[in-house]
């Protein structure tokens, strides 16, 4: 999907009606400005989108009677293979009365979406699917983690279940459960990033948060610490979705809404420091907006540049639902410390159903998703890179470029 001058962005939203149906949206982005193509900088009329087409679904999937996905579940989205495959799972809502009541024997398949053909097949679901469950894609392998259930339908479910899946011999294998530290307590996992054979885990826990390490080659489940020097990054943690590993810094949004986080992480003391937050990003809406559930993804362009896509419900509208769109620049400074350059802010529309709204679900670009987890892999292969700004052309070439 990549042209010579720009590169695609593509976003996975869900929508919710009689039948789960879920769809990709492609965005293309100037290689080097970071121009949003098609979009308009901060020039929005007085109805979104009134100045610019909405954007069309690369591929539209589950909206038809050839599978029965209730609309009760919820997707979890990764890509394995340098972002040439999408691999999904569903899960049961919480909202079903009770849990699983529902799952029909296609919601407990897994799916691959096959980014370059566009089609679809097929892979064994997890052995133990769970209401709260999790897929995690790291070193080529999938993650699923299936945490404890506090419900009064379910009162006998104590224990996690982790099962990684070798997407090669499509086969689940069993590994350790996460440790009972957090088994009395209501769980949810938010985000997680890979970086030096370790996925560190962000959970939500009741009014709080806590963060876990796996190392996948010990097997072995690590309580990691979180350091108190920064207070304000502090209360806005726990992170969400995948965050972006460059060297000894991640990226993450914010489980405030609007807010990407800076962070480090020691995998030898097991320690979690918060860097900074970045300002609060402007969504663009009108004031005559009756904004309702809102989600968000952060996604690496390549080097120091990143994508924030945001969207939320606006109660007004059945027709249309908008995309606000954010490019922007890391700048590391000569002390260490780091700032942001907007390179380009817009707002694109997607359809919307018979007025049911869309989630962002995932979003990512495949260009880039082989650099990334090289880098992941390496983990120090972006030190030293302070006081300088870089733009890393591929896993084992950086051009210098200010």
């Amino acid at each position: 999907m990549e042209g010579g001058d720009y590169k695609s962005l593509l976003v996975l939203v869900t929508s919710y009606s009689s039948r789960y149906h879920g769809e990709i949206y492609e965005v293309k982005i100037q290689k080097g400005s970071g121009q949003i193509m098609g979009g308009v900088r901060g020039a929005i009329g007085d109805e979104y989108g009134k100045d610019q087409a909405p954007l069309r679904p690369v591929t539209t999937f589950f909206n038809k009677n050839t599978y029965s996905i209730p609309d009760s579940c919820l997707c979890d989205a990764t890509d394995l293979f340098g972002g040439s495959k999408l691999y999904l799972l569903f899960r049961e809502g919480m909202q079903a009365n009770p849990p699983h009541s529902v799952m029909t024997p296609d919601s407990l398949k897994g799916y691959v979406f096959d980014i370059q053909n566009k089609s679809f097949s097929t892979f064994q679901g997890p052995r133990v699917p769970k209401p709260l469950g999790n897929v995690i894609s790291a070193y080529e392998k999938l993650y699923h983690l299936a945490i404890p259930v506090t419900s009064p339908h379910e009162p006998n479910d104590p224990e996690s279940v982790f099962e990684r899946y070798d997407p090669l011999n499509d086969s689940w294998e069993f590994l350790p459960p996460v440790p009972s530290v957090i088994s009395d307590k209501r769980v949810e996992i938010v985000g997680y990033a890979v970086y030096n054979h370790h996925i560190l885990l962000s959970l939500t826990c009741g009014p709080g948060y806590e963060f876990l390490a796996f190392h996948v080659r010990t097997q072995k489940w690590v309580h990691v610490k979180v350091e108190k020097s920064h207070r304000m990054a502090c209360s806005h943690f726990p992170f969400r979705g995948r965050a972006v590993v460059l060297g000894d810094r991640m990226y993450a949004s914010s489980y405030s809404f609007g807010v990407v986080l800076e962070f480090s992480f020691d995998c030898e003391a097991y320690s979690l420091t918060p860097k900074l937050v970045f300002p609060r990003f402007k969504r663009m809406h009108l004031a005559n907006m009756d904004i309702g559930v809102q989600t968000e993804y952060l996604v690496h362009l390549g080097g120091w540049d990143f994508c924030f896509v945001q969207t939320a419900y606006d109660y007004k509208r059945i027709d249309r639902q908008p995309l606000w769109i954010t490019t922007f620049r890391i700048i590391v400074g000569s002390g260490g410390s780091s700032n942001i350059e907007i390179l380009h802010s817009t707002i694109r529309d997607v359809y919307i159903h018979g007025g049911w709204h869309v989630h962002v679900n995932f979003s990512f670009t495949p260009e880039h998703q082989r650099e990334e987890e090289e880098t992941r892999r390496q983990g120090k292969d972006a030190k030293g890179l302070k006081g300088k700004v870089w733009r890393i052309t591929s896993s084992s070439q950086k051009k210098k470029i200010k």
